[in-house]
């Protein structure tokens, strides 16, 4: 976890780095937002935005160097939310837009939005050119929360839609639903043509998906959900808190059930798009299951929060302060979905989590930020006074037992982690936002100062960093 490179970015107004993806020569590409300049090279590479948030796509070397920055978007809204590299090195971006967003040099490229928010994937070459992009969706809003690539150099994407959405060019195609913020799931090939999709959730349910991982024969998807929520024809139920007033009054029988929130994580066949298991993870309370990723062995593995105790398998995941959110690990069978392991990380204050990845070696890493106190197994780490949160990002052994590591970035009023990967010698590259007047890196690096007015809840600047293994 020793620093091995650095460097900020931002201005005045709100930028942030979304998510980070490494290519097979251990380049880095930085996808994210910003409203008015945004550097990571020479003066000759600051961008600007037209209006609103625009979206900067960054590649840096293995070394932290500049390579090329891309900007796209006009003067309404356009943010991306993932990206990945393919076997080729090319960029593939998703997010959400309004107005026209064009990743193209000719005016016949550009995407124009249905309405409001429509969902957008686009691929770039190794050198930041357009290769094609498309727009999805109709009049009310769409937008992607994750995109994986498949070892065909598929796409997968992970969004949520409110009105109708087609991946395809054919209206049998065409994804309707019930009820606000479905969940839909796209399987692309490489040139962004349709092979699959599907769409999930009813006025009888909540759900909220932001993860998805993939393996040769399997798609992974990990999110949370209230009520009852019906997928493929399996019907799921998360945990009931209590009911509401019937005959006998509140709790006396006769009531609605009052549906907790319990973490879920689904498995689709890679090829069909098929559901082959669904399994939620939760009790009275509230259970997400935040982020899923792929471990070693071949089985996914799922980190969230919790705000009440529960059981995971034969683990309990015990929660001794009510009203806290802390951070659990679990691994779960590929086949069938069972916990094989599991392990709960209370800790005083809250605890928020924006990364997951695995090493080379197995080992999980993991970042956010802690309002209170970081105990991951070794002494526990306090948050920096007078900091309302510190960001950090820790390494802990395959069985989740041992924390191998931890680095936590201090500024003395509030920082955290918004970004994560592991490139394949097996540096951690993180990125985040601090809004103190500087943040300190670590490794004998020089601190980072804030460009904006520092203290400022909106007025966060980016950072990176690069840990040795």
């Amino acid at each position: 976890g020793e620093a091995l490179w650095g460097l900020g970015a931002g201005d005045e107004k709100r930028d942030r780095i979304e998510a980070i993806a490494a290519d097979q020569d251990e380049n880095i590409l930085l996808v994210g937002g910003f409203e008015a300049a945004i550097n990571f090279g020479g003066e000759a590479d600051e961008l600007l935005s037209e209006g609103r948030h625009d979206i900067f796509v960054v590649k840096l070397d293995a070394a932290g160097e500049h390579v090329w920055s891309r900007r796209f978007g006009d003067a309404a809204e356009q943010y991306p939310f993932a990206v990945a590299t393919d076997s080729s090195g090319n960029v593939i971006i998703t997010g959400e837009f309004e107005g026209t967003l064009n990743f193209g040099a000719d005016p016949s490229t550009a995407l124009v939005s249905a309405g409001r928010k429509d969902l957008f994937v686009a691929k770039l070459d190794a050198d930041g050119n357009h290769l094609f992009s498309r727009r999805f969706g109709d009049a009310l809003d769409q937008y992607a929360t994750a995109v994986a690539v498949t070892g065909a150099d598929e796409i997968v994407v992970l969004g949520v839609a409110n009105g109708a959405i087609n991946f395809g060019e054919e209206p049998g195609t065409a994804l309707t639903g019930t009820g606000d913020a479905n969940v839909v799931v796209a399987k692309l090939d490489a040139a962004g043509g349709h092979l699959w999709s599907k769409r999930f959730g009813s006025v009888d349910s909540w759900q909220r998906f932001r993860s998805i991982a993939v393996s040769e024969s399997a798609l992974y998807a990990a999110g949370a959900f209230g009520g009852i929520l019906e997928i493929d024809g399996h019907v799921v139920e998360s945990s009931i808190d209590g009911e509401t007033s019937g005959a006998g009054g509140s709790g006396g029988g006769g009531g609605e059930p009052i549906y907790g929130i319990d973490g879920l994580v689904v498995r689709f066949d890679l090829a069909s798009g098929s559901l082959v298991w669904a399994r939620p993870l939760g009790a009275a309370g509230e259970q997400y299951a935040k982020l899923v990723s792929l471990g070693l062995d071949g089985h996914p593995v799922v980190l969230g929060n919790y705000a009440a105790g529960f059981q995971i398998g034969s683990t309990e995941i015990e929660h001794p302060v009510a009203g806290e959110y802390d951070l659990y690990l679990a691994r779960l069978d590929a086949e069938a979905g069972e916990p094989l392991a599991a392990r709960g990380f209370p800790s005083a204050g809250d605890e928020f989590i924006w990364g997951l990845s695995q090493d080379p070696w197995g080992n999980h890493v993991l970042s956010g930020y802690f309002t209170g106190s970081l105990a991951l197994g070794g002494a526990p780490i306090a948050v920096g006074a007078p900091a309302s949160g510190d960001a950090f990002v820790a390494k802990l052994s395959p069985d989740f037992s041992e924390e191998l590591w931890s680095d936590v970035y201090r500024d003395q009023f509030y920082s955290f982690i918004s970004a994560q990967a592991v490139t394949a010698s097996g540096n951690t590259v993180a990125a985040g936002l601090f809004f103190g007047e500087r943040i300190e890196l670590g490794g004998g690096l020089p601190p980072l100062e804030h460009t904006a007015p520092a203290r400022d809840y909106d007025n966060g600047d980016v950072f990176v960093v690069t840990l040795s293994p």
